[in-house]
């Protein structure tokens, strides 16, 4: 295998000026911030906990827990699962054992902080032809559901910003549906 070229220009700078002039600008990125953070001195049960406890709070402080308080029906159907939520919108069909939806989708939080942002982990659109319709139009390819999956949560994350900076409560949920809705 061939190995990096040596950086002869940079050796001889520090050992001639005591200084590397071409030390990359990008060089905290090889330093794990985990390291000097206060989560490194918690245990990871506690890690855990924390983590279901900051997606529980976005549910309720959130548009679902809005949805509940004003008695307004969810496009959504949501469960939970320790830290990870699962969206099902339409009647699911079932094949074996498993439930199949038209519309699903996983999220989660990444952050303890309040208010933590959505994001997005997979999201799953299966439509079906009708009677009579050829099939082969409506099998996505990898690039399409990489796409729907960058807009799905570039949605998100455009309602979450406008939400904070207008002062009003958030519907990221209810934009990620539009988005999916219209590409099925």
């Amino acid at each position: 295998a061939r190995q990096a070229p040596h950086d002869v220009f940079g050796a001889l700078d520090l050992l001639k000026q005591g200084q590397w002039r071409d030390l990359p600008s990008d060089l905290r990125l090889v330093m794990d911030r985990y390291e000097t953070s206060k989560e490194n001195l918690w245990s990871s049960q506690e890690v855990k906990e924390r983590w279901h406890m900051a997606v529980r709070d976005k549910l309720i402080r959130g548009e679902v827990g809005n949805m509940k308080k004003t008695n307004t029906k969810s496009l959504w159907k949501v469960s939970l699962n320790g830290g990870i939520v699962k969206l099902t919108h339409g009647n699911p069909k079932q094949i074996g054992s498993k439930s199949i939806y038209p519309l699903e989708a996983y999220l989660t939080v990444l952050s303890t902080a309040v208010p933590a942002r959505w994001s997005l982990l997979s999201v799953e659109v299966r439509v079906q032809a009708k009677t009579g319709e050829s099939n082969h139009q409506l099998d996505t390819t990898n690039r399409q559901r990489y796409d729907l999956h960058r807009i799905c949560a570039k949605c998100m994350t455009v309602e979450e910003d406008r939400a904070e900076n207008e002062g009003h409560l958030s519907r990221p949920l209810d934009c990620f549906f539009q988005v999916a809705h219209n590409f099925s």
